[in-house]
């Protein structure tokens, strides 16, 4: 899911917290990623939802993988990862 025009970022550094829950089981490996570039090759801030539904990312402290902090103030791309087989159902997503 790309924000805004896909070139002009989204700045959600107004906000505390996003909530992400899914409307079924994850048994496809399910992760919420968050890229602060404009480049999908780059690492996200990623949040695995393992044997849960919701996943709640701390806005203010996002790191990608290498430990480098993602900034909310210009995110690009922000969706979903999965190894495939069932689909993701998306129950909901908050803004705190």
């Amino acid at each position: 899911m790309a924000l805004a025009d896909g070139n002009t970022p989204a700045d959600l550094s107004g906000y505390r917290r996003l909530t992400v829950e899914l409307g079924n089981d994850n048994e496809c490996g399910v992760s919420f990623r968050l890229f602060d570039k404009n480049d999908y090759w780059t690492k996200p801030a990623t949040y695995d939802f393992g044997q849960t539904r919701r996943v709640v990312v701390d806005l203010q402290q996002m790191k990608d993988t290498d430990g480098n902090r993602v900034d909310p103030s210009h995110l690009y791309i922000v969706g979903f990862w999965s190894t495939g087989g069932k689909p993701i159902v998306i129950s909901s997503m908050k803004l705190e």
